[in-house]
C-alpha cells in the first residue's frame, strides 16, 4: 500500500525525475541537422575519435570510416553524431530543445514535474555533447513528449491527463518541425530497427 510505500517507491520517475538519457538525444541533433540543410546526404568522419575544447569524443563500436547521415544514426555513431551537431551549431539545437519543450518544465496537470538540468554555462562542447544526450537531463515524459513531436508530422505533442470536453479548447496545434523532416525521421527510425543498434 501506499501507506507502507518508502520514498523511493513514492517518487514519480516519469514527470519528476530526470535523467541524462543518452542516444534518444539523436534523434533531435538528427532532426536538427535535417531541418537545417534539408538533406540526408551528408557523411561525417569517425575514422578517429574526435578531439575538441580537450575532450575526447569515440564511439562505443567504432566503424573507423566515413559514415552517411542514414549510417551514423543507425550505428548510433557519438563521433558522426557530435560532428552533426557542431554543424548545426549551438543556438539550432538549443532552439530545437526549446521548442520540443526539452529546456523548461513541463506543463502538465499534477504538480510532480521535474526542471530539466542544462549546462550552465553553456559552452562549443555541450553543443557537441549533448548532441548524443550527455550533460543534459530531461524527464521521461518530456521525452516521450518531443520524440512523438518529431514523428508525428511535426506538431507539438502537448501530453494531458484528461482532454477538454470540448474539443475546441484544444490548443491549435504548433508545428515545430517540417512534414518533410519528419518523414525522414520516421524512416531513420525504422532504419535502427531493421538494420541498426535497435535490432
Amino acid at each position: 500500500s501506499k501507506a507502507n510505500a518508502n520514498d523511493d517507491r513514492k517518487f514519480n520517475r516519469v514527470t519528476l525525475g530526470v535523467y541524462e538519457l543518452g542516444s534518444t538525444f539523436k534523434i533531435f541533433s538528427t532532426t536538427a541537422f535535417l531541418e537545417k540543410f534539408k538533406t540526408m546526404n551528408a557523411s561525417f568522419d569517425a575514422r578517429n575519435p574526435l578531439h575538441r575544447y580537450r575532450r575526447v569524443i569515440s564511439d562505443f563500436h567504432p566503424e573507423r570510416r566515413f559514415l552517411t547521415l542514414p549510417e551514423v544514426f543507425m550505428l548510433s555513431s557519438n563521433i558522426g553524431t557530435a560532428l552533426m551537431g557542431e554543424k548545426v551549431g549551438t543556438e539550432s539545437l538549443k532552439n530545437l530543445y526549446k521548442d520540443l519543450g526539452l529546456m523548461n518544465k513541463a506543463e502538465f496537470e499534477i504538480e510532480e514535474m521535474g526542471r530539466p538540468l542544462m549546462p550552465s554555462p553553456w559552452k562549443e562542447i555541450n553543443t557537441l555533447t549533448a548532441s548524443y544526450g550527455h550533460g543534459i537531463a530531461v524527464s521521461p515524459l518530456q521525452l516521450t513528449s518531443a520524440v512523438g513531436s518529431i514523428v508525428n508530422g511535426g506538431t507539438l505533442v502537448k501530453p494531458r491527463l484528461v482532454l477538454p470536453e470540448n474539443e475546441s479548447k484544444i490548443k491549435k496545434q504548433i508545428r515545430v518541425i517540417s512534414k518533410d523532416t519528419s518523414l525522414k525521421m520516421r524512416q531513420l527510425l525504422r532504419l535502427v530497427v531493421s538494420n541498426g543498434t535497435a535490432s
